[in-house]
């Protein structure tokens, strides 16, 4: 930060920062405030967290939850960069309720890829010759404690969305 390479991209920072707005800016939203523009963002967003949520039922397929956790953290980064522009409480209440529910998301994801890889390296083991009983039982253990916690992950989901929508009406 010392370097003369930083001093000139804070000083070309600086001439543009305080240059006059273009008459015509090329993107689209380049002229309206940030704020309205931050909030339809974040309100388009928002919705699509519903519409999603709202359309996982037990029988959802693991990849639509792993989308839903996707566009959570597009809400997610979009409040965060934009929080000053909001009243902190509200602000700070609505991002940790969505982190909640990211990381239920997260942690569901990581349950079912672990669950799949797992489940495909003992039927490689099987297949090659490369158990015995006392392997395959324990394999089958641990495989089922896996699917109990995705379980558990799964029932919770319902719990952190519903908290996530209610911070929102």
């Amino acid at each position: 930060m010392q370097g003369s390479r930083y001093r000139r991209l804070k000083q070309r920072w600086r001439r543009y920062l305080e240059s006059p707005l273009a008459k015509r800016p090329a993107a689209k939203d380049a002229a309206r405030p940030i704020g309205v523009v931050a909030s339809q963002r974040i309100r388009r967003l928002h919705k699509r967290v519903l519409k999603q949520g709202r359309a996982i039922t037990p029988a959802s397929a693991p990849a639509e939850l792993h989308e839903l956790r996707k566009t959570c953290k597009k809400l997610r980064y979009l409040m965060e960069f934009f929080q000053p522009l909001y009243p902190s409480e509200a602000i700070r209440a609505a991002i940790k309720a969505l982190k909640q529910l990211q990381d239920n998301l997260g942690d569901f994801q990581d349950l079912n890829v672990q669950i799949d890889a797992f489940d495909r390296f003992a039927r490689e083991m099987r297949q090659n010759g490369h158990d015995n009983a006392a392997t395959d039982k324990a394999m089958k253990v641990f495989l089922g404690e896996l699917k109990r916690e995705k379980k558990a992950m799964r029932a919770k989901f319902d719990v952190w969305f519903k908290r996530f929508r209610h911070l929102f009406q």
